[in-house]
C-alpha cells in the first residue's frame, strides 16, 4: 500500500529506474540465498562432493597408525565409526591369518598370503549396486579398498581395510548431478532476473494501464456526449498530469457547452421577447393609423393626438431595435473596450452632478462617497461604457425610490480593482428579481414593478459591460431595507 503511494508520487522515469534496481536487488538476493542453501546442504552432508568418502580415508588411516595394536580392541570400534561415513564406507580389522576381528562388516574373505600382499595398496572392486563410470581415470561407482598396516613397536600385528564408494552423494544416485548443480548456479541469476522482471514489470504495467484505461473510457464518454463522469486517479506522475489536463479539458468543454446551450436558450428567449415587445407598439401604431383613415383629417386636433401616439410607439420600437443592435455588438467576441486613463475623481464629480439633477426632479436625495486607497486618482477603464452602467443603475433606482427617499453611490478604489455600490431605500428585490435581474428582457417581479414601458435590457447590458472589464455584478437587499447593486471591474 505504501509502495503504491510512493509510486504514484513518482515520475514514470523514476518508477522505471526503481523497478530496474528492485529487480536487480531481488535477483541478487535470490541468487545468494540459493548458493547459501546449496553450500549449507553440502556442509551438512545433505549433498556431498563426488570424492567425499575418499577425503575421509586419511583421518581413518592416521587413527590406525597412531593407535597401533590398540585398534584390535572392540571398544575402539565406536571411535572408528565416528571417523567414517557409514552410508558409503565400511571397515574391518583382520589378523595376519585373514581372520575377522571387528568392523562394520566382513567384506574381505582372504587367506594370510593375500592379506600380506595387499598392505599399503588400494584395490578397486565392483559394487553391483552402483552404475559404472570414470573420473580422472579412476573408476567411479566402484568400491575402493585401502589396506593399512596395524603395527606395534615396528612389528606388523594386523591389517585394517577401509572400503569407500566413489559417488556423488548418499541421497542422489545420478552421477551428473554436480554438473546440473553447477549449471544451475550459472543460470539461476538469469532465471531470477526473468522471474522478477515478469513480476515487477507486470505490477508496473497494471499500475500504468489503470489510468490509461480510465482515459480510454473517458474518451468514449465524451464521444457519446456524456460529460458527467470523473476519472479516479490521484497520482502525481506524468499520467496524473495527463489525467488532470484531460479532466480540465472535459470541464472546460462542459462549461462551454453549457454556456452555448444557455446562449441558445437566451437567444430563443430574446427572439420571443423582441417579437412580443415590437408587436405591442406596432399594434398601437396600426390601431391609430386605422383611426386616422376613418376620421376627418381636417380635424387637426384629433389628427395630432393620434400622430403623437404613433410617434411615441415608433420611437419605442426604434429604441428597442437600437438596444438589440448594441447588445449584439458588445456580445461579439471581437468587441473591444476603449480603455483609457481616467481621473476617477473628476469622473465621479461629473456623474454626481448629473445624478443630483435627476434625483432633484423626483425630490430624492443623492449621496456620493468615494474612498481611494491608491496613491493617485488615475484608473484605466472604458469611461463611456462604465458611465452607461452607472446611468442604467441610477435610473433603475429612481424608478423604485419614492419622493423624499435616498440613493447612495459608494466608490472604492484599490490598486487592481474599482468597486461601485448603488443603494436605495425602495422596496428592495424579491427572490425572483435576484435570480433573474440581469437576464435579458426581464422587466421585474410584478410586486416590485411600479411601471412598464422599459425593455428589460438595461441591467443585461450592464452585466455584459462589467464582464468585459473582467468584473462581476450582483444584487441583494440591504439589512435596513432597500435594494443594493454592486459591481467591480479590473483596472
Amino acid at each position: 500500500m505504501g509502495e503504491n503511494k510512493i509510486m504514484k508520487r513518482s515520475s514514470l522515469k523514476k518508477q522505471f529506474v526503481f523497478n530496474f534496481f528492485i529487480i536487480l536487488f531481488f535477483s541478487v538476493v535470490a541468487t545468494v540465498v540459493t548458493v547459501l542453501i546449496l553450500f549449507t546442504a553440502i556442509n551438512l552432508k545433505i549433498i556431498n562432493p563426488e570424492n567425499h568418502y575418499e577425503q575421509l580415508v586419511p583421518q581413518f588411516e592416521e587413527y590406525i597408525k597412531n593407535n597401533g595394536y590398540n585398534v584390535l580392541n572392540l571398544e575402539r570400534k565406536e571411535d572408528i565409526l565416528k571417523l567414517i561415513d557409514e552410508e558409503g564406507m565400511e571397515y574391518e580389522i583382520l589378523d595376519l591369518q585373514g581372520r575377522y576381528i571387528h568392523g562394520t562388516s566382513h567384506f574381505l574373505p582372504m587367506d594370510s598370503k593375500d592379506v600380506l600382499y595387499k598392505i599399503n595398496t588400494i584395490d578397486y572392486r565392483k559394487d553391483w549396486n552402483l552404475e559404472r563410470g570414470y573420473t580422472n581415470n579412476i573408476p567411479i561407482n566402484y568400491a575402493s579398498i585401502k589396506y593399512i598396516p596395524v603395527e606395534y613397536n615396528g612389528e606388523l600385528k594386523a591389517i585394517a581395510a577401509i572400503k569407500y564408494n566413489y559417488k556423488i552423494s548418499s541421497l542422489f544416485i545420478n552421477n551428473n548431478l554436480m554438473k546440473v548443480i553447477n549449471l544451475y548456479l550459472f543460470i539461476c541469476p538469469f532465471f531470477y532476473l526473468i522471474i522478477f522482471t515478469i513480476i515487477f514489470i507486470g505490477k508496473l504495467n497494471k499500475r500504468i494501464n489503470k489510468p490509461i484505461n480510465e482515459l480510454i473510457k473517458a474518451s468514449n464518454n465524451i464521444k457519446n456526449k456524456n460529460l458527467d463522469f470523473t476519472i479516479n486517479y490521484d497520482g502525481d506522475d506524468e499520467l496524473g498530469d495527463l489525467i488532470s489536463s484531460f479532466t480540465n479539458m472535459k470541464d472546460e468543454l462542459k462549461n462551454t457547452l453549457i454556456k452555448n446551450w444557455n446562449m441558445e436558450e437566451e437567444k430563443n428567449n430574446v427572439t420571443s421577447a423582441i417579437a412580443h415587445d415590437i408587436k405591442t407598439p406596432l399594434t398601437i401604431i396600426r390601431g391609430h393609423v386605422e383611426i386616422l383613415e376613418e376620421i376627418d383629417l381636417r380635424d387637426q386636433e384629433k389628427a395630432k393626438k393620434h400622430l403623437k401616439v404613433i410617434k411615441q410607439n415608433t420611437d419605442r420600437a426604434t429604441k428597442l431595435i437600437e438596444n438589440m443592435n448594441y447588445i449584439s455588438k458588445i456580445n461579439r467576441a471581437d468587441f473591444n473596450l476603449i480603455l483609457e486613463e481616467v481621473n476617477i475623481k473628476d469622473f465621479v464629480i461629473e456623474k454626481e452632478t448629473e445624478f443630483k439633477l435627476l434625483c432633484k426632479e423626483k425630490n430624492i436625495n443623492f449621496i456620493c462617497e468615494i474612498y481611494n486607497e491608491k496613491n493617485n486618482n488615475i484608473a484605466v477603464f472604458d469611461k463611456d461604457k462604465i458611465s452607461q452602467v452607472l446611468d442604467n443603475l441610477i435610473v433603475n433606482s429612481l424608478r423604485f425610490t419614492e419622493s423624499g427617499g435616498n440613493i447612495n453611490l459608494i466608490i472604492s478604489i484599490y490598486d487592481e480593482k474599482i468597486r461601485f455600490i448603488i443603494k436605495d431605500d425602495g422596496i428592495g428585490f424579491s427572490t425572483k428579481d435576484m435570480n433573474n435581474l440581469f437576464n435579458s428582457f426581464y422587466q421585474g417581479d410584478s410586486s416590485r414593478s411600479l411601471e412598464k414601458g422599459h425593455s428589460g435590457l438595461g441591467l443585461y447590458m450592464c452585466k455584459i459591460i462589467v464582464e468585459k472589464h473582467n468584473g462581476k455584478i450582483f444584487a441583494h437587499n440591504d439589512e435596513n431595507g432597500g435594494a443594493v447593486v454592486e459591481f467591480y471591474i479590473d483596472q
